[in-house]
């Protein structure tokens, strides 16, 4: 964890991109910090996750890689570790700016998650008892709520449906960042 926390620091000082592996069982203040850190100095953070539907098949995939000659962990650290990261899965679910999450509890990997920018394309993460956060679905029911109000007042002043002037050039998107971090 602190060579983790380490490296990341170091490529967000230096305006790197980086892409860090992490079980993310750590500090969940420790990541948001980080986090926080390179949306300041402009970076766009990404985090694709890969989780299996049970710590006891993370005790098994465990146990099988040191059959193979890998390295063993106790599995009370397993199971801790694996709670812990769903726990900061979670909690910092909805300050990066994509989120792409997959389940490889069998042969292949599953998306059951993915964010890109505010736009949710799959989501699946009730079925597998996720409560991830994704604040723009709450900013997009209520901006829809105050649009659906404000529409006929905004018709009758000239504004577009998007609340931009009909007389305003049209508005551009932001460029995008030319480095990011993947968590």
């Amino acid at each position: 964890m602190r060579d983790t926390i380490k490296d990341l620091r170091q490529a967000i000082a230096s305006g790197e991109s980086i892409h860090q592996e992490t079980t993310l069982a750590g500090s969940a203040k420790s990541f948001q910090n980080l986090i926080d850190r390179a949306h300041a100095q402009g970076y766009e953070v990404t985090m694709l996750y890969v989780s299996l539907d049970s710590a006891d098949k993370a005790v098994d995939r465990v146990a099988s890689r040191v059959t193979k000659g890998g390295h063993g962990v106790d599995e009370s650290d397993i199971r801790r570790r694996y709670e812990s990261s769903l726990r900061n899965l979670e909690e910092l679910s909805d300050s990066v700016d994509s989120l792409k999450i997959f389940d490889n509890s069998t042969a292949g990997y599953e998306t059951i998650y993915e964010r890109i920018d505010n736009q949710i394309l799959v989501n699946m993460s009730e079925e597998y008892g996720l409560n991830i956060k994704s604040p723009q679905q709450e900013i997009d029911v209520e901006t829809q709520r105050s649009l659906s109000f404000l529409q006929p007042m905004m018709q009758k002043s000239g504004m577009a449906q998007t609340g931009q002037s009909q007389n305003e050039a049209p508005r551009r998107s932001p460029e995008p960042p030319e480095r990011g971090i993947e968590l």
